[in-house]
């Protein structure tokens, strides 16, 4: 969504498009080597997948609800790769640790802390959906 713009410019983004822009994602096709998915929604994997070039890939890195509908022929034709992961293994998790240490403080943690008598707030956001990134309770 448009809110998330100014987010993704912190994170150093030099474009930003809605994936809800028809317009936008056609000019885009084939121009992307690697897409991490993070969504856990439903989405246009059709459009999402023609963005990237030949032989680039998709990583899903969210669980959506239901399962997807990958377009086989935008995959096959344009020797697409689509992959995923929940979550790494320690090793994964060392590596990434390390490599957010060695960055820092480049590389930090998107939190919103709670105080623990908050922690009702907390839950709360989490039912709704608002989180942007985790939600922290401080003991």
């Amino acid at each position: 969504t448009e809110n998330k713009k100014k987010e993704a410019e912190k994170l150093g983004a030099d474009e930003y498009w809605l994936t809800s822009d028809a317009e936008a994602l056609k000019k885009k096709s084939k121009s992307l080597d690697f897409i991490l998915a993070t969504t856990s929604g439903n989405a246009d994997w059709d459009s999402i997948i023609r963005l990237l070039k030949i032989d680039a890939t998709i990583c899903l890195v969210g669980l959506p609800e239901e399962d997807l509908k990958i377009p086989a022929f935008a995959l096959c034709a344009g020797r697409r790769s689509f992959a995923s992961s929940a979550v790494g293994g320690p090793g994964e998790i060392q590596e990434m640790l390390e490599f957010a240490a060695k960055h820092s403080p480049k590389i930090e943690a998107w939190v919103k802390v709670f105080p623990i008598d908050q922690v009702n707030a907390a839950v709360q956001e989490l039912v709704e959906g608002k989180p942007r990134f985790r939600n922290v309770l401080k003991i």
